[in-house]
Parts: C-alpha cells; sequence; structure tokens
C-alpha cells in the first residue's frame, strides 16, 4: 500500500495532552460499578486487587453509600481505581 504523500509530510503535535479520566459523572460510576461487579461476579480471571475493590464499591452501592465513595474518590488528585 502506497502512503499519502499529503499525511507523509504531515507532523504530529507535539503540545497535545491526552487525559484520562475513568469516572466523569456520578452515574456513569454507579453503572460501572454495577455492571461490572455483576460481571466479574462470573469471571475468576481478574486479579484479587480488582475483586475486592468491586466488592467493595458495590457493597456500598447496596448500603446507599456509593455517592459517598465516589465523592471521596473524585475529589483525589490520583486516578480512580479500577
Amino acid at each position: 500500500m502506497n502512503p499519502d504523500p499529503f499525511l507523509a509530510s504531515c507532523r504530529a503535535p507535539t503540545n497535545i495532552r491526552v487525559y484520562h479520566y475513568p469516572v466523569r459523572s456520578y452515574e456513569q460510576f454507579e453503572r460501572k460499578i454495577v455492571q461490572g461487579h455483576r460481571a466479574i461476579a462470573q469471571s475468576i480471571r481478574l486479579g484479587n486487587r480488582k475483586l475486592a475493590l468491586a466488592r467493595i464499591y458495590y457493597q456500598a452501592w447496596e448500603n446507599g453509600q456509593l455517592p459517598q465513595v465516589y465523592e471521596e474518590l473524585a475529589s483525589r488528585k490520583s486516578h480512580l481505581p479500577g
């Protein structure tokens, strides 16, 4: 396949930063926890740490405490686990 001469002459910008936010809103976080727990409950391929976090977050959801967990995680400067 011959490369496009226009694309071959283009240079990638060096001043672009891509940020990854694992959770953008509470609704997305809740959906991730509930659906994720259901999925991993049927899977044994994940590591123990991810399973433990999923279990903790799911129990918080069951107890109505997931909003508090989300607020605590969202206020941290580090990435959210999971």
